[in-house]
């Protein structure tokens, strides 16, 4: 029971502070009562994986089955392996302060990205380009949004 109270305390913990936080599993759980927080579409090329099926990667990504069908002209809902989906998910965009002996790969594995997503959002070349006190752009994905 203490570990269901530390549970319910963290997510209020996060819903308070709009704060956000990454499981062991990569999901991440971000506050949107901010009323601030800037959206953004970022675009995802996917690729069908055996298994796969729209309602499956609608659900990852937090989008509708319409849309994927919309964004990739589909006209049934069968997938094929190999198949490339094009998927525009929303995002919270969130300011990140680089802190003393913290380097790319500990803020990616915190907010559940790759280091070169951070790269790339913040027209990085390489991860030596990284200092404290630095400020960067982070994208966490807001599943479900607006649905």
């Amino acid at each position: 029971m203490k570990t269901f109270s530390k549970i319910i305390f963290l997510f209020s913990f996060i819903i308070a502070f709009n704060f956000s936080i990454t499981n062991i599993f990569g999901q991440t759980y971000a506050s949107t009562n901010n009323t601030n927080a800037k959206i953004k579409n970022l675009e995802y090329k996917y690729i069908v994986t055996e298994g796969d099926y729209l309602l499956s990667i609608s659900k990852r990504y937090g989008v509708k089955i319409q849309e994927i069908r919309t964004w990739n002209n589909l006209t049934s809902d069968a997938l094929h392996l190999g198949q490339e989906l094009t998927i525009f998910a929303k995002h919270i965009e969130e300011d990140y302060t680089v802190k003393a002996n913290e380097n790319l790969q500990d803020i990616a594995s915190f907010y559940g990205v790759t280091p070169n997503k951070i790269l790339e959002w913040n027209n990085l070349k390489n991860s030596s380009d990284i200092t404290a006190g630095q400020n960067l752009k982070i994208y966490i994905l807001k599943k479900n949004a607006d649905k």
